[in-house]
């Protein structure tokens, strides 16, 4: 599959396409959850009759409680085999629930479904984070460790917060089955993208060791 061509550079040195290409994934990924943030819980409270701020506030800790059971047993196994296949794998099998769990939430009309909801996201949220940090951080270009990790948290964050601000007017103007629908779609995105890097599905062997660096954590409204 042939790459497009995207021109990004610092001074001499040109960032490599697994980088730019993880970014950008990250940014269309996140940028789909940040159109969800703002109006999750009002989503809860006004979609599901039962629902209070308990439900919402045991909603977000399932969400993160399966998060961290999750993240050690998948980030035990991808350490125990060579190679970046099976954290690609791990990574697409993110990308994906994590944008098919926003249509899930439409179909969700109880409190039970929205529990089995956040079991789902916690676990693509686990793959994710084990995976994607993996991969990324052994594709860094030297002595641009520090920049290439802060642009992804630079565009995430401004991509978040543009789409916060959007989602929160969609919502209000449209409701809120698009905003979940486009979320999907952009998530959707982020993962199709990736298979633009056919490095990653047959990759070379390295002898770097991972930068281990920290990565911008999922929240519940993300």
């Amino acid at each position: 599959m042939k790459i497009p061509h995207l021109k990004i550079s610092f001074g001499e040195t040109k960032m490599n396409k697994v980088v730019k290409f993880f970014i950008l994934s990250d940014y269309l990924f996140w940028g789909g959850w940040g159109l969800i943030s703002p109006i999750f819980a009002v989503f809860i409270l006004q979609r599901i009759g039962a629902a209070n701020v308990f439900t919402v506030g045991a909603a977000a800790a399932l969400y993160y409680l399966t998060k961290a059971i999750s993240e050690l047993p998948i980030s035990f196994y991808l350490d125990r085999h060579e190679g970046e296949k099976d954290d690609f794998y791990a990574l697409l099998i993110g990308l994906f629930l994590g944008g098919l769990v926003t249509l899930i939430f439409l179909a969700v009309t109880s409190v039970a479904a929205l529990l089995l909801a956040m079991v789902v996201q916690g676990f693509a949220f686990a793959l994710y984070s084990s995976s994607w940090p993996a991969i990324f951080s052994r594709h860094l270009d030297k002595n641009h460790y520090s920049l290439e990790w802060a642009l992804d948290h630079f565009g995430i964050d401004v991509v978040s917060a543009v789409t916060a601000f959007l989602g929160g007017s969609i919502a209000l103007l449209l409701g809120f089955n698009l905003i979940f629908i486009l979320g999907a779609v952009a998530a959707f995105s982020g993962t199709a993208l990736l298979f633009f890097v056919p490095d990653l599905i047959l990759p070379k062997q390295t002898t770097k060791e991972p930068i281990l660096m920290d990565h911008a954590g999922p929240t519940i409204g993300k």
